[in-house]
């Protein structure tokens, strides 16, 4: 097959999946559905205990993608998140939303970092990575596309049928594993299975984060920044919009219309905040985090509004910004398992958060957990943003 053909293939491909995947229907209402059979405590812990299997499951599946490939990885992974739907929706009851969570926990670990490695080694392998912040531009587009279409629609589906928004976003998964199943593997720097491979591609991985002084500062700010505004647009933007009285189809008209402006934003601004972070520091996402969770204490529903444009914008953009910025220095051997460990490592913070979370939104306004974890974690931050522009000069000839 013609090099640039199966190149273009697999981006439109991936285009596709990345539109699939993000058709969560359940985002406007999963927490009043939920609260019908769990407290908010409960919730937080089954957030909590979600990503701790995803911790235990991400490695494996990191190294999993490498040895046997990442559209494979993928592929299964599609399965098992969209079976775990499947269950919530035939069995809507405390204890199977457990385990339908747990499941989509498993496929979900089994996708991370797999999807972002076949992209990237696609173009390495066709001579285009240079493409790539303009690939993920796009890429946002048709995420954001999605998850507009899904989140717009999800509160008046509800309305219909209270399952509804869960079974379409499972159909919509499962046809994303077909799509995967279509792609090309790449095939740069490939090894054989085995289990002393298995056991060396982990430490590989591994070693990739810390392997000299700007990648380890990488690694930590990458950690730090990702973990929490994650939890934010998984978890607390949603009992924040919640709590300010909206109901589940006003939520989602506000979620997808703060979606559509991010998409349009970052679709025009992605390669100049790179170019930006590259040449002054990353500075963006500290401004932005901070920003936002100052607007969320004011008592106003119209500027607590515009704090979740800024909340949300800042996990939007850490997979334009953020993802790129750890691709670029990690070695194509061991980039599925390494981006594995540090999607790990910010699902430490998830966890953390999303844990304590629960009980405080239950005693407490869900703003004042905004203030815990965009203005307390600041400082530290913006240590990472110096240590990482001191260190960059220092080792960017050997990126």
């Amino acid at each position: 097959m013609n090099s640039k053909h199966w190149v273009n293939r697999n981006i439109l491909y991936y285009y596709l999946t990345e539109f699939l995947n993000n058709l969560f229907f359940l985002i406007p209402v999963y927490i009043s559905f939920q609260n019908q059979y769990l407290t908010l405590t409960q919730m937080g812990l089954l957030a909590s205990a979600r990503y701790i299997l995803m911790f235990l499951m991400e490695l494996p599946t990191g190294v999993f993608a490498d040895l046997w490939g990442r559209k494979i990885s993928c592929a299964i992974g599609g399965i098992l998140d969209a079976l775990g739907l499947f269950i919530i929706v035939l069995y809507p009851s405390s204890f199977w939303i457990i385990v339908g969570t747990l499941i989509r926990a498993i496929g979900e670990s089994a996708m991370s970092g797999a999807n972002t490695a076949l992209i990237y080694d696609t173009l390495k392998e066709g001579g285009r990575e240079d493409e790539y912040v303009k690939i993920a531009a796009r890429e946002g587009i048709f995420t954001q596309t999605g998850l507009i279409i899904a989140t717009l629609s999800g509160g008046f589906l509800y309305s219909v049928f209270q399952t509804l928004p869960f079974l379409l976003t499972g159909i919509s998964i499962a046809l994303s594993s077909l799509v995967y199943l279509n792609m090309r593997e790449p095939h740069i720097d490939t090894i054989k299975y085995s289990w002393s491979a298995y056991i060396n591609k982990t430490k590989d991985g591994l070693k990739e984060l810390f392997k000299n002084t700007y990648i380890k500062h990488l690694s930590v700010y990458f950690m730090f920044v990702a973990g929490i505004s994650w939890s934010w647009m998984t978890y607390l933007n949603l009992i924040f919009i919640n709590s300010l009285g909206f109901s589940e189809s006003t939520q989602g008209i506000i979620l997808s219309s703060i979606r559509a402006f991010n998409a349009l934003i970052i679709g025009f601004v992605a390669v100049k905040i790179f170019s930006f972070t590259k040449k002054q520091g990353a500075w963006i996402h500290p401004i932005i985090m901070g920003l936002g969770a100052l607007l969320a204490l004011i008592p106003n529903p119209l500027i607590n509004i515009l704090a979740i444009v800024f909340l949300m914008f800042s996990s939007t953009l850490r997979f334009n910004l953020l993802n790129k910025l750890t691709n670029e220095v990690f070695d194509s051997r061991h980039r599925a398992t390494a981006l594995s460990a540090l999607n790990l490592l910010l699902g430490v913070v998830y966890s953390v958060i999303v844990a304590v979370s629960g009980p405080l939104a239950e005693v407490a306004h869900p703003k004042w957990i905004f203030f815990w974890t965009g203005i307390v974690p600041l400082p530290f931050i913006i240590y990472l943003v110096i240590k990482m522009k001191n260190n960059y000069y220092l080792v960017k000839n050997k990126l």
